[in-house]
């Protein structure tokens, strides 16, 4: 089982992420993958977001996001987990955050892939602050996601 957790400041290609990730992981054992890719999106408010400021605890962030995904990685006999998340000042449509799970079935994948990205969503220590042209606020709340209790 391997994990890799990259936080970073820099644009990248989730796909190629993805692809890089699938490239060098030992595929006869895996029979699946599962993967997740978020963006920047007008969360349909008003005034509605021009940009997405995302803040970590470097060192902690880290270290607390490989912890999840090795459990996760344990609980469903996961063989990988890749998460990369960006931070600093996005647009919309950037990528924020991607995740690719492999594992001998689907459901494992899957829900080790919605287990991570829940986390990430709901406990992660990364902060959101969102900007309009009008104002700008942190958010306090993400929206719950209603298969992980």
């Amino acid at each position: 089982m391997s994990v890799t957790v990259k936080i970073t400041d820099q644009a990248f290609d989730p796909f190629a992420v993805l692809a890089d990730a699938h490239a060098v992981v030992n595929r006869k054992s895996f029979g699946a993958c599962a993967s997740f890719i978020g963006m920047v999106r007008d969360h349909e408010t008003s005034p509605p977001i021009t940009s997405l400021a995302l803040e970590h605890y470097p060192g902690m962030a880290e270290r607390e996001i490989t912890k999840v995904c090795q459990n996760a990685a344990q609980r469903w006999s996961v063989g990988h987990i890749e998460v990369w998340h960006r931070v600093g000042r996005l647009q919309l449509m950037d990528s924020i955050v991607v995740v690719g799970v492999w594992a001998a079935h689907r459901a494992e994948a899957f829900d080790a892939c919605r287990a991570v990205i829940s986390y990430l969503k709901d406990n992660a220590p990364i902060w959101k602050h969102e900007e309009s042209d009008h104002e700008s606020r942190w958010v306090d709340k993400n929206t719950r996601d209603p298969y992980v209790t």
